[in-house]
């Protein structure tokens, strides 16, 4: 019999289910913060899908749910053999989109690896070919690409999370009948060619950089001497791409500017080597898959060692990093034309800041604390992006407005990314009088109780103010119940999941009991209960004594001999 939504059920044999108590919850103070100045990178952001393009990904993960294939298969860096279920990979899918994690645009500012780090970003371009054409092929492999990465832990070398996920999107792709002769096909293998090389070498090497333009994607192709570099230019749905070779000059390094000539025609930036001598600093112009006369349009010669670049638009400058002399060169912009106008001048090196001597790139960015400055990475160019969150990198800081580095600052990732804030693991049951949150560093952030569309916020429940972390528990102000919808809130950026949390009740339901004449065995099953990661089972004989003798088990049943008692209760109680 139930007596109400607390009580256990009672069935055969006087099977009684029960609830695990909450852990107690630790508290923060709200504290009002400084106004903060973020200002990164405009092309790390996401916006919201827009209701089309959500329907195209829903597709497309139906598509990816229906067979065939049911399942792939792929081999991951350590060279084991994975098979994973399609339908496996369309639920991971349908929750993310469902949660509203999932975002269009190109790059997403939240990740910097690890589980909760998991907004899926999807190029805009993509989502516009599925829409207009209703072929949905490259947006699926997209998304196969992106739900290998789900629960990849945050502190794997970068070519040990993405070898599996360009390998299992190869094997989706050769499912569906593509091959070679489709230019994104053969992206995607030399993506993986180049990422199993730095595995097997166990040390940072090129990578394959690519570069979005609107319609085009711009990549270049490392070769071995004698054979020459190209600069490849493609669009979705080519069979091939259309090729320019650069003659001696390999590439370390590549920007464009989208535009920059008017009428569609864009500026390709490279940088590296010069098999004639020293390294260079070469700009093409592009437009409509070719690269125009005259090539290239603007050249700087560069001594050895110059190996990636970034531009600062607050200071209107690039920085050079040279990994032969361990340096970072200022190279002012006087007139802003993103090309280099006055002399070269050394911002810091490893001689004055030890810590930077691994340096193979920098970010210009703001930090909340420290102010303006240069992230230094010892990932490949424009790589910043996939520095776990925990990391701590060297922040250089110009202090007094003199060109050159004064300061250098330990800073973990988490520091300089501002995060879309949602409730994580462990789920908040009913009864639970706390919630775990993972949010924007040195910021507030607050849980509300909402309508189940997520629109309407209707009370505020607790704050936290993220000081020493990004994850944090937040005492609420009264318990939750099941069929409750809560949501994570910032009141500084104003960022928040598209759809709340619903509270789920831990009381294992459908418990039955089973008795095996032959075996003289008792079974007892029951549903899984949401967020649990074992079940125990406690005994009483009489319903008032209840005692623990140690039967755990992770799935949703339990065997045991029949105890030859005249009467035997049992209550099981979902874990976290």
């Amino acid at each position: 019999m139930k007596h109400n939504r607390r009580m256990y059920w009672i069935i055969a044999l006087g099977v009684l289910v029960g609830i695990l108590a909450a852990s107690e919850p630790t508290w923060t103070r709200y504290v009002p913060p400084d106004h903060l100045d973020f200002s990164y990178d405009s092309s790390w952001s996401g916006r919201a899908l827009t209701p089309e393009e959500s329907t195209s990904v829903s597709n497309a993960i139906s598509n990816i749910r229906t067979p065939p294939p049911d399942s792939i298969r792929y081999v991951n860096a350590a060279g084991s053999t994975v098979t994973v279920s399609c339908s496996t990979l369309a639920a991971l899918l349908q929750g993310q989109l469902n949660n509203g994690t999932m975002q269009a645009e190109t790059l997403n500012e939240d990740y910097a690896g690890g589980e909760y780090w998991d907004e899926i970003n999807i190029s805009d371009d993509v989502l516009e070919d599925a829409e207009a054409t209703g072929n949905t092929d490259y947006l699926e492999e997209l998304l196969v690409h992106e739900a290998t990465h789900k629960g990849q832990p945050n502190n794997l070398p970068e070519a040990e999370t993405e070898i599996p996920a360009y390998a299992a999107e190869l094997a989706y792709k050769d499912s569906n009948g593509l091959d070679s002769t489709d230019a994104d096909y053969r992206n995607v293998r030399d993506k993986l060619r180049e990422y199993r090389r730095i595995y097997a070498y166990d040390q940072l090497k090129r990578m394959l950089e690519s570069s979005w333009l609107t319609r085009w994607v711009i990549r270049y192709l490392p070769k071995d001497p004698p054979e020459n570099w190209n600069l490849a230019a493609f669009q979705l749905g080519d069979t091939q791409e259309q090729l320019y070779d650069l003659g001696p000059l390999e590439i370390t390094d590549m920007l464009t500017w989208e535009n920059y000539f008017g009428n569609d025609r864009s500026l390709i930036l490279i940088m590296g080597a010069n098999r004639d001598g020293g390294c260079h600093w070469t700009g093409y112009q592009f437009e409509n898959g070719q690269i125009l006369e005259p090539a290239p349009w603007w050249q700087m010669p560069l001594p050895p060692g110059f190996y990636s670049m970034a531009y600062s638009p607050a200071m209107e400058c690039y920085f050079v990093v040279d990994t032969l002399t361990k340096t970072i060169m200022y190279v002012p912009d006087f007139n802003g034309d993103k090309l280099p106008d006055g002399p070269m001048m050394m911002w810091a090196n490893s001689m004055q800041f030890p810590q930077i001597e691994d340096m193979l790139s920098v970010t210009p960015t703001s930090h909340p604390v420290h102010g303006y400055g240069l992230l230094v990475n010892d990932c490949d160019a424009h790589y910043s992006r996939w520095i776990p969150a925990y990391d701590v990198r060297p922040f250089l800081v110009d202090a007094d407005g003199v060109i050159g580095a004064e300061t250098a600052f330990p800073c973990a990732r988490y520091e300089l990314v501002n995060i879309q804030p949602r409730i994580v693991e462990p789920w908040p049951w009913a009864g639970d009088s706390y919630c775990t949150i993972f949010g924007t560093w040195q910021h507030p952030i607050e849980v509300w109780r909402t309508d189940p569309t997520g629109e309407i916020m209707l009370q505020p429940l607790g704050v936290v103010f993220l000081m020493d972390d990004i994850q944090a528990d937040i005492e609420l102000m009264e318990p939750l119940l099941a069929g409750d919808f809560i949501i994570a809130f910032d009141p500084v950026s104003g960022k928040r999941l598209r759809r709340p949390y619903e509270v789920k009740d831990p009381t294992p339901r459908e418990v039955t009991i089973r008795y095996d004449t032959d075996s003289d065995m008792i079974t007892l099953d029951w549903q899984d209960v949401a967020g649990a990661s074992a079940y125990r089972l406690e005994v009483s004989f009489d319903g008032e004594l209840w005692e623990d003798p140690g039967f755990v088990t992770e799935t949703s049943d339990f065997s045991m001999p029949l105890q030859h008692v005249d009467r035997m209760l049992f209550r099981v109680i979902a874990m976290r």
